[in-house]
């Protein structure tokens, strides 16, 4: 069971807002939005999996991890995946800057992004990987893949955006974005005030205290008389893991935040076992057509009761121009 509290009010009030468990959708296969839990393949180059990608490990004796970053086609739609897995013992920070993508993994356990997209082909740029105790951060520069950029587009290299989807789902009434993503991070509670060094003495000494926050995002339109009158956002996401955990989570770009929210600022779940929720919103807008929309890209960051972000994964939506 999941409550949900306004930021800053964790202490004070732990039931201000409840929010309504859903059953979702049954079914299998990245084709159905809200459907398939999608998590990164063991097996990299194996089955769906081996069409594009660029692939490493990092060890350098303190930390040892492996990316993941490829593209694939399934039930005609393109794919592309970003995922890191941690290898050493101890729990570690590791962000994938241009990604967005961030988090504490411990063991075996990845951090991931994945979202669907319209573009004809593939590209590889390199991105900046930071990973390691404050103290002594490092990074490496690894390739990366991304929807192929018209030559028109190119100066916004550091974006997800202007190529991905325009994603027909069974469930979707009509064009959305669909993101979904993974990442692990300590408890809001236990963490709050610490630096990212305190954090990591913290998870060595208290491994279990890690919960994982798993989201699926989608944004899509909704039309009268022929117009776009309303930008619509649902946002699933499930906690699991440290049953005694607060998590705190807010959307990077405000607006965004207040319509799927309603609220300025975070949204502390306090966790007693995983269950799937489901928080939704819309703006209202004034166009044409799907072509007089932005597709943008933000972040679902997971913070700490002091405001501290402590993992991050990315989401794409519609906005105005």
């Amino acid at each position: 069971m999941v409550r949900v509290i306004s930021f800053g009010q964790v202490r004070l009030a732990r039931w201000l807002a409840t929010v309504t468990f859903i059953a979702l959708l049954a079914g299998a296969g990245l084709g159905v939005a809200f459907a398939s839990s999608f998590s990164c393949p063991n097996d990299f180059f194996i089955g769906d999996y081996n069409k594009e990608g660029a692939a490493g490990s990092i060890d350098d004796g303190s930390s040892k991890f492996e990316y993941k970053s490829w593209a694939w086609n399934k039930d005609n739609t393109n794919y592309i995946c970003h995922c890191v897995r941690n290898l050493a013992a101890n729990p570690t920070r590791i962000e994938w800057k241009e990604i967005n993508l961030s988090g504490w993994p411990k063991l075996k356990q990845t951090l991931f992004s994945m979202y669907s997209y319209e573009a004809n082909d593939i590209e590889k740029r390199n991105t900046t990987i930071e990973y390691g105790p404050q103290r002594s951060q490092k990074h490496t520069i690894v390739p990366t893949v991304y929807p192929k950029i018209s030559l028109g587009k190119q100066h916004n290299l550091d974006k997800l955006d202007d190529q991905i989807i325009l994603a027909e789902y069974s469930e979707a009434k009509g064009p959305s974005h669909l993101s979904i993503g993974k990442t692990s991070v300590p408890n809001s509670e236990a963490v709050e005030g610490m630096t990212d060094d305190q954090i990591e003495k913290y998870l060595a000494e208290n491994n279990n205290a890690l919960s994982d926050f798993y989201m699926e995002f989608r944004s899509g339109i909704s039309e009268s008389d022929g117009k776009i009158t309303r930008l619509t956002f649902e946002c699933i996401y499930e906690i699991s893991g440290d049953e005694r955990s607060t998590m705190g989570f807010k959307i990077a770009d405000p607006k965004v935040q207040m319509a799927v929210f309603k609220s300025d600022r975070p949204v502390f779940a306090r966790m007693w076992g995983g269950s799937r929720m489901k928080m939704s919103g819309e703006l209202k807008i004034e166009a044409k057509s799907i072509h007089d929309l932005e597709t943008k890209t933000s972040s679902m960051q997971i913070v700490s009761e002091d405001n501290k972000i402590l993992g991050s994964m990315p989401i794409v939506y519609f906005a105005g121009e």
